[in-house]
């Protein structure tokens, strides 16, 4: 065993490392053009799925979740990472409208939901897992109707910088959760916003632990998800508009498509038993996200994410 103090030290000096590392890159992608960057974000999505460790634990990841990891479909996962790091590098420095990237994402007539939604002038919940591009298909929707992002304070004040940039690329609005606010002042400031008609985004699929999380079932494996969205539009009398991607088309040398698709809106009961509204939506949204999961796996990003490859070992 190393002592704690040491474990510590190598932890610090492994996020100096990335975090310089992610600067350089974004130092350096500020002078590519787009077809460039696409380029880029190919061959590193390309190199990655190469890297043995990282082929290795998706396969496994998704094999015991239960789901077939074919050669084509990582090769898939990990051409959409680079996907997503191109996109995300021109958007961060030129910004999403001068990025190139904005029409690489597109909404299927199911829009039409989130824009009823938004009709009854109560705002909408806008829930969707962290997938490739999300916060991008949001900067995208802010294009139609406006959209607050949720985002929590970091620690270190450059990758804090960082992210505040990365907001102000994609065009959205910003809540920011400071760590020292309560839970109290953070959901009244989230309630404020969407009874000011806008839409607040929401990534809900992050294992939690205590407090009010809710355990569901998601490929066979339980594990908790915070309730927060159903929280939200109960106390506000918001619909919750839960969102997906439903269809990826290869482009050639170009940007791929991105299709994005919209669940029918969800009025969640203003009375009743509390503990089980939250508990009742957090498990429909879990039961919908595990559609989406068998469907189309390889648009999720956190299949090597370290806390969901515990759960899908048993290990939470």
């Amino acid at each position: 065993m190393y002592p704690s103090s040491l474990l510590s030290s190598l932890h610090r000096v492994r996020r100096q490392i990335t975090l310089s590392t992610v600067r350089a890159g974004l130092a350096y992608g500020a002078r590519l053009s787009p077809r460039r960057t696409v380029a880029l974000g190919r061959s590193l999505g390309r190199v990655a799925g190469m890297v043995l460790f990282l082929r290795e634990r998706l396969k496994s990841n998704l094999r015991l979740a239960g789901l077939d990891p074919t050669p084509e479909r990582v090769d898939r996962h990990f051409r959409l990472l680079g996907d997503w790091f191109a996109i995300s590098l021109a958007t961060y420095n030129r910004g999403l409208a001068k990025s190139g990237f904005a029409e690489s994402i597109r909404f299927d007539d199911s829009i039409s939901r989130l824009d009823r939604a938004i009709a009854q002038g109560r705002g909408a919940v806008l829930v969707s897992p962290h997938v490739i591009c999300h916060e991008l298909g949001a900067g995208v929707i802010n294009r139609r109707h406006p959209v607050v992002a949720l985002v929590r304070e970091s620690k270190n004040p450059i990758r804090d910088a960082i992210k505040r940039r990365w907001y102000e690329a994609t065009g959205l609005e910003v809540v920011l959760r400071s760590r020292k606010s309560s839970m109290l002042a953070d959901v009244m400031s989230y309630v404020r916003v969407l009874r000011s008609g806008k839409i607040l985004a929401i990534t809900p699929d992050l294992p939690a632990v205590g407090g009010s999380a809710v355990l569901v079932n998601v490929l066979g494996r339980r594990v908790s998800l915070n309730p927060g969205m159903v929280t939200l539009a109960m106390w506000s009398g918001a619909p919750m508009v839960f969102c997906w991607p439903r269809r990826w088309e290869f482009m050639g040398y170009g940007p791929d498509i991105f299709t994005m698709s919209f669940d029918e809106p969800i009025q969640v009961a203003a009375n009743g038993n509390r503990a089980e509204v939250l508990r009742s939506g957090t498990i429909e949204w879990a039961r919908r996200f595990e559609e989406f999961l068998r469907r189309d796996p390889e648009y999720w990003l956190f299949w090597l994410d370290k806390r969901w490859t515990q759960v899908w070992r048993g290990e939470q």
